[in-house]
Order: structure tokens, then sequence, then C-alpha cells
């Protein structure tokens, strides 16, 4: 009988602690603070990040669509660079005190110049665009565009070579003539080139962007055109940030020379 009422005390003990801890558990679980529930991302965020997941999921799979944009937008990038090499020995020559024009009224008038000059560029590409296509129609702008900066900085390199030959010989009514036509010779040239360079700028990049306008869909354009332009961005400001050092290495005329050859190679 001992034995069976120390039995049910132990029995009785052990169910009250345990109902104890039953009870604090569930006062621990009415305390803690109910969890928030997480907040939905917007539809056009949600849309964006399944554009990029699937995008890069499927980068094994390069399709042609893919390449077509890459290789557009490396050319746009080498073309902005191209054209801060050309840019910086342009307009210190067009301003130079030697080759080129003193009067301040020169650069203004050049800038001028540029709208109608554009104007008639344009026609030209609309001929050419007709008969031969886009891709054509870039690559035959870009390389005329090339070609012209390098015969333009050869030109150049030729008359400066001979205004200094000609400053050296004393002076006399033949010399100061021959001397008058090479310097109207070299301000032609830059005038020429200044409009013509100020003009092809906006008349090659309006065509990478339209290529790219007319593969990709809105939706990609939204996620993938500020990378395009922030790369081309980059790409050009890396080149400006060289200038400096390339014209004390080669000069203003050899990196003229090196524009050509960088635009050249966006075709």
């Amino acid at each position: 009988a001992n034995n069976t009422q120390n039995s049910d005390s132990k029995s009785s003990s052990i169910n009250s602690s345990s109902n104890d801890s039953c009870n604090n558990i569930n006062d621990n679980n009415d305390n803690t603070p109910p969890s928030k529930s997480p907040q939905s991302p917007s539809p056009s965020k949600m849309r964006h990040q399944n554009m990029i997941s699937n995008f890069l999921s499927s980068k094994i799979q390069i399709t042609p669509k893919h390449k077509a944009v890459f290789y557009m937008s490396l050319c746009m990038g080498i073309h902005f660079s191209g054209h801060e090499f050309a840019r910086a020995p342009i307009t210190s020559l067009f301003t130079s005190k030697d080759i080129g024009f003193k009067n301040s009224a020169a650069l203004p008038l050049a800038v001028g110049v540029v709208c109608p000059f554009s104007i008639i560029m344009l026609y030209i590409f609309k001929k050419v665009l007709q008969h031969h296509g886009p891709r054509h129609a870039l690559m035959q702008s870009t390389l005329v565009y090339a070609s012209c900066l390098f015969s333009v900085a050869l030109a150049l390199n030729y008359f400066t070579t001979r205004i200094d030959g000609q400053q050296h010989i004393r002076t006399s009514t033949s010399n100061m003539m021959e001397l008058l036509d090479t310097h109207m010779i070299t301000k032609s040239l830059l005038f020429a080139i200044f409009v013509f360079q100020s003009a092809n700028v906006q008349f090659l990049y309006t065509q990478h962007w339209s290529f790219l306008g007319s593969i990709l869909t809105a939706e990609e354009g939204k996620v993938w055109f500020a990378p395009i332009a922030g790369l081309g961005s980059v790409i050009s400001t890396l080149a400006a940030a060289n200038v400096a050092k390339l014209v004390d290495s080669i000069g203003l005329i050899g990196l003229l020379c090196c524009a050509a050859l960088v635009i050249g190679s966006s075709s």
C-alpha cells in the first residue's frame, strides 16, 4: 500500500510539472510579437528581376540577338573613345595661332555651319540607306569619317612642317605669299574637319542606338539601355583621361591619326 501511494504521488507530481511547463510554453508563445509579413515587390520590379534572371539563366546559350547587342554596344563605346581622341586635337589646332584661326569669331561660325551640313549628310545617308541597307550605311559612314580624319591629319602634318620651314627663312615677298597660302590651306582643312567631326559624332551614334532599339523590345530596352549608355560613358571617360598623356607622347596630329584608327575599327 505504501509503495502504491508513493507511485501515485510521483505520477501526480510529474503530471503537475508537465502541465506547468506546457502553461509556460503557451505563455511564452502568447508574449512573442507576431511576425510581419514580407512586403511583396512591385510588379514592374518583379518583371525586371524576372527578365534579368531569365537572361542570366540562359547566358550559356547566347543567341544571335545577344551577340548583336553586345557588338553594337562595344562599337558605340569605341566610337565614343575615338571621338574623344579626335575632339581634343581638332579644337586645339582650330584655335591655334600658328596654323588655326586667331579670330575668336571663327569658332561660333563653324558651330553654326554644323546644322546645315548635318542636313546634307542626312540626305546623302538616306540615299545610301535605300540602296545598300542600314548595315552597309553604318559601315560606309564610319569608314568615310575615319578616312577623312586620317587624310586631314596627314595633310596638316605636311603643311605644318612646311610652315615651320618657311618661318626660319628670311622674309621676302614670295616667301610671305607662300606662307599666307599655306595658312589658308590649313585653316580651310581645320574648318572643314571641325564641322565634319561635330556632325558625325551625333550622326554615327544615332545609327548605333537605332539598331539597338530595333532589335530590343520595349521591356528589354527599359532594362538594358541604361547599362549600355553607362558602358559608353565609362569608355569615353577613360579615353578622355588619357588624352593628355597621348598628346605628350605622339602630339596633336599623332592623336588625330590615332582617333582615325580607333573610329575605323568600330566599323
